[in-house]
């Protein structure tokens, strides 16, 4: 009854010539999930049309003629619940005196549906006898039972026919009649079949499901579930019970063994849409999939970014678990030829994002580099070089070839234009910053001033102070008592690097005068150093940003003194940063991000000493008094300084 998988051969490509992002091969390896890198923020779900899908694979929303390109996908899921409800995809009992010559509609509903399955084998007389049958169904539908419905999908679906119609009509009418169809849990998971196939349905379609699932989940096989949840995420809705969120991941690590690897992926994109961030779900299923030997039943490398790009997202830390999925990768990487550059850079984001550096990382991430270097084409897929890098970035590495590849007039043009990602904008910025500020040596392409003021008028790369020290634990609390203790025009909190969104609070202490005001002649005299930017506009910190950094300076600043006085006064340029949790893993307060690691490190190469406050002590400094503010900060100043100070 299945539509063989030749199909997958004869599609030229899965996604739209605006986005490709690979062929697929003569011989399909499976496990290719859709991918889960848009999420339901950045997707106008009402002003999608009932028969647009989005397959998270490079696929933007977009009516296709036919549904050919997500075969791959839904053929397998087929399969998949046909294992447990065979039963449900048996051809209907029509009349057996019934003849296509009769006029359909004189046809039952039961003989219509029937004859799906037994059509013309002319390709042209076929494709018009499923039309007709498709729009006297749709007639028909309020006197068509939920069974009676899918039966008719599945006739649609293997003779690889495109019944748009049909779905978007019958989702409405399932929708309305949710209560009175009484859908057994088979019949819900076929439905969400559909909900895949076709893209989206109704919002309160996806309600109703999940108040179903809240009482009926213990009748699910933990197969069937996947099913659901990958309709959940195709459909963009996002799962919204707490309960329902918990009873699934409870139900997903009881019964990991008897699931179908394929369905783990939908699983956990379907967390991840779902902002599902139970670290202790994330920590038992990473210990689950190393212990069982899961991985082992991946042969792509898709699979593996999924479950990486998940825990990287949440984001939680399990160093075990991603030395199972890197080592996989590797194997996989050196017998596979056809595999998605888009997967290598999301896989290596994942891994610099949460600071993975296994041994001998570096020679190993060389590989990956070397293999994604084989595979890519920048001038088609320009975001997965950016994502590649950011990564690597985040490691502190610095591949100048692929860096002057991304920064190129034509690659930079290409990222700008995609305005659907607002990550994009982002990640050329830091991008173009972090060559000037750690690769002295390099010559190559840089952002113009063109590429500069377009990014700089990005809403993504806008900061607002005012926000950041109402919504940042300690900060305002901490600049208040600092600005007591030393006045305010010593203290200042501004946003030092142009390229991240994290204010810090600057001080300056001369050995000689302690802290110094940013207005007295020593700090003026500091400015000129070309190192302190007191102009704080955009484009000031545009045009005189690391102009220096070719020539890096200690954070001590030698002053020049008068000539009876021989002794050099050094200023200090001090950097408080104070961290918030949203920067550390979420079941590991002590384990720091790549994104702030990387701007820690860049703080010291501006020529920052730079004291950092963690989450915890951010926390408590809020709820401390002034005294007690004062006490902390008085020891973590004096350590970093290496002098005495004394707040009060």
């Amino acid at each position: 009854m299945l539509r063989s998988f030749q199909l997958i051969c004869k599609a030229p490509s899965l996604v739209c010539p605006r986005c490709q992002r690979f062929t697929f091969p003569h011989k399909f390896i499976g496990l290719i999930i859709p991918n889960s890198h848009y999420s339901a923020a950045k997707l106008p779900a009402k002003k999608s049309h009932a028969a647009d899908f989005q397959l998270r694979q490079g696929f933007e929303r977009r009516q296709l003629k036919s549904y050919d390109p997500i075969r791959p996908v839904s053929d397998i899921l087929l399969q998949s619940l046909n294992r447990r409800h065979a039963d449900s995809f048996a051809v209907p009992a029509g009349n057996p005196s019934f003849s296509l010559a009769t006029p359909l509609a004189e046809v039952s509903t039961t003989d219509l549906v029937c004859a799906i399955y037994t059509p013309p084998t002319d390709e042209v007389a076929k494709t018009a006898h499923l039309k007709d049958i498709e729009q006297l169904l749709v007639k028909r539908l309020y006197r068509m039972s939920l069974a009676l419905m899918l039966q008719a999908c599945h006739g649609f679906y293997i003779q690889g026919f495109t019944f748009r119609q049909f779905l978007s009509q019958m989702f409405g009418v399932i929708d309305e009649m949710f209560d009175e169809l009484t859908p057994s849990p088979g019949e819900v998971s076929q439905l969400f079949l559909y909900i895949f196939i076709h893209g989206n349905a109704p919002a309160m379609l996806f309600h109703k499901v999940e108040e179903y699932l809240l009482t009926n989940l213990d009748k699910f096989h933990v197969n069937d579930l996947g099913v659901i949840c990958v309709g959940f995420f195709r459909g963009n809705s996002r799962l919204s019970s707490q309960d329902l969120l918990d009873a699934i991941a409870k139900k997903l690590l009881r019964d990991l063994e008897s699931l179908e690897p394929f369905l783990l992926l939908d699983f956990v994109k379907m967390f991840r849409h779902a902002s599902y961030i139970k670290a202790s779900f994330y920590e038992q299923l990473g210990d689950q999939l190393v212990q069982s030997k899961f991985l082992s039943n991946y042969n792509t490398i898709n699979p593996i970014m999924h479950i990486a790009f998940t825990f990287a997202s949440i984001p939680v830390n399990h160093t075990q678990l991603f030395e199972g999925l890197f080592s996989r990768a590797e194997k996989i990487l050196t017998q596979q030829r056809n595999i998605r550059t888009k997967d290598i850079s999301k896989f290596v984001w994942a891994c610099g994002t949460l600071q993975f550096q296994p041994e001998g990382w570096e020679t190993r991430y060389k590989q990956l580099m070397e293999c994604f270097e084989a595979r890519h084409n920048s001038r088609n897929f320009p975001e997965s070089l950016a994502e590649l890098l950011m990564g690597l970035v985040y490691l502190a590495v610095f591949p100048e070839r692929l860096l002057q590849e991304c920064l190129s007039p034509e690659i930079a043009n290409r990222l700008l234009q995609s305005g659907s990602d607002k990550e994009k904008s982002i990640q050329l910025l830091l991008l173009n910053e972090t060559v000037k500020m750690e690769c002295p040596d390099y010559k190559g392409c840089l952002l113009s001033e063109d590429h500069l003021t377009v990014l700089m008028q990005h809403p993504s790369v806008s900061r607002d102070l005012e926000t950041e020290l109402q919504t940042r634990t300690g900060l305002l609390a901490v600049l208040t008592s600092l600005e007591h203790c030393l006045g305010s025009e010593k203290v200042h909190c501004c946003y030092p690097l142009l390229h991240f969104k994290t204010a810090v609070i600057e001080l300056q202490h001369c050995t000689e005068h302690g802290f110094i005001s940013f207005t007295s002649p020593a700090a003026r005299q500091l400015a000129q150093s070309a190192w302190l930017r007191r102009e704080f506009t955009q484009r000031a910190i545009t045009d005189q940003l690391y102009s220096a950094l070719t020539k890096p300076q200690p954070a001590n600043v030698a002053l020049e003194q008068p000539v009876n006085n021989p002794v050099p006064s050094f200023v200090t340029r001090l950097a408080i940063l104070v961290s918030s949790n949203s920067q550390y893993a979420l079941n590991d307060n002590t384990h720091m991000l790549g994104h702030l690691r990387t701007m820690k490190r860049q703080l010291g190469k501006a020529g920052y000493t730079v004291l950092q406050i963690s989450p915890t002590d951010a926390l408590q400094l809020e709820l401390a008094s002034h005294e007690e503010r004062c006490r902390f900060l008085s020891q973590r100043l004096s350590s970093a300084l290496q002098a005495d100070i004394m707040l009060s």
